[in-house]
């Protein structure tokens, strides 16, 4: 999730202007004050473009525009829909950036923890292809005598060979680290979606509105965004709608809707309940993420050993052997 500054900025900006707004003072004054003080280089280098845009007049459409060029990132995207909420008071601008600054906080936390349990595997990778790229180049070409290599030799076939499960371990290590990512941050969408329909509902909007926006700003998979944009919402009532998606969409998608159902039944405030289901199951997908990248550690070291420092010794020790039997 890559935005215009670092998660871990905005998380900060977040936090600032939700203690600000708090306090009772206006959310520019806050980024006024934050951009003369700041010391945060990303923040103290964005926030005075910022504002010199808003005060053109032109607040709304400038907060649209920002949001549009971040359009990737959802947690960019969330920030300035929050930020639109500003007519609705400051203490609802608030709760949202309470529940946002979480998110981002938690998510920033992780991202520093993934890379520092991946750095052991990750050095040792980086080891093994400084040491293929030494001894079978460098070293034969300073001193073809003492160190010999199989392209000296003649041996291209080897050598090759040895390259090859190189570059496939190489392959094998970049997937593997970057599975956590790849098969949790679709399922991080989901909180995405009933963050955004909180923030819409709280808007105004009525519910079959806010669902239909939610599903347009998150990037859910392509399969999941099929079922939930259909236009069922359109003709049936919204209990019916939700009854059938939460008998055919996956796990956590039943027990989520179900809720939702309970919610409206019950009179429960179903933003607020929204904002709850959203940050239980960001917490539940965060501790998921860190269990996934705690295997991962363990599973590096199977390509690691096989596919990197087996090649790597090969094209190492192979010329010298074959240089005593000849």
């Amino acid at each position: 999730m890559t935005s215009i500054i670092p998660l871990y900025s905005l998380a900060r900006l977040a936090w600032s202007l939700e203690t600000g707004l708090r306090a009772g003072r206006p959310w520019i004054g806050i980024l006024q004050w934050l951009s003369e003080r700041e010391q945060d280089r990303y923040l103290k280098k964005y926030l005075p473009i910022l504002l010199h845009k808003v005060s053109s007049g032109r607040t709304e459409e400038v907060l649209r525009e920002e949001q549009e060029r971040g359009s990737g990132d959802l947690l960019w995207v969330l920030f300035f829909e929050i930020l639109l909420q500003a007519p609705r008071g400051p203490q609802k601008m608030a709760g949202l950036l309470k529940i946002f600054s979480k998110t981002a906080d938690s998510l920033s936390k992780l991202k520093k923890q993934e890379q520092s349990l991946l750095f052991v595997p990750k050095f040792q990778t980086w080891i093994a292809i400084s040491i293929a790229v030494i001894f079978p180049f460098v070293l034969p070409a300073v001193s073809g005598g003492l160190f010999p290599s199989f392209l000296t030799l003649g041996r291209y076939d080897l050598f090759c060979t040895g390259i090859a499960v190189l570059v496939f371990g190489f392959l094998i290590m970049h997937f593997l680290c970057r599975r956590p990512q790849r098969l949790l941050k679709p399922m991080l969408s989901i909180s995405f979606f009933f963050q955004f329909m909180s923030v819409y509902l709280d808007v105004g909007f009525d519910f079959a509105t806010a669902w239909m926006k939610a599903s347009s700003a998150v990037q859910l998979p392509s399969h999941l965004q099929r079922q939930i944009l259909r236009s069922g919402l359109n003709v049936e009532s919204t209990e019916e709608f939700l009854e059938k998606l939460s008998h055919t969409l996956p796990a956590p998608w039943p027990s989520l809707l179900t809720g939702i159902l309970w919610a409206r039944t019950s009179g429960l405030g179903l933003s607020e309940y929204l904002q709850e289901v959203s940050e239980k199951e960001t917490q539940r997908l965060l501790f998921q993420w860190k269990d996934e990248v705690r295997k991962l550690t363990m599973l590096t070291l199977l390509p690691l050993s096989i596919f990197i420092m087996v090649p790597t010794l090969f094209l190492l020790v192979g010329p010298q052997i074959l240089t005593v039997m000849k």
